[in-house]
């Protein structure tokens, strides 16, 4: 679910960024940020349920 959720939202940004021709390495970098920030949220939400345990 959370990566359908990742598969649309970068879908969309890249449709912003061509839409605005903003530099598509910047927005490269969005992405990275964007996926990466979401495999930090899932290890982090995974160690907190670990804790509750």
């Amino acid at each position: 679910m959370a990566h359908k959720f990742y598969l649309e939202t970068s879908f969309l940004l890249f449709k912003i960024c061509r839409n605005h021709s903003l530099n598509f390495k910047k927005c490269q970098v969005i992405l990275y940020a964007l996926w990466f920030s979401k495999l930090n949220l899932r290890k982090i939400s995974s160690n907190l349920t670990k804790g509750k345990r």
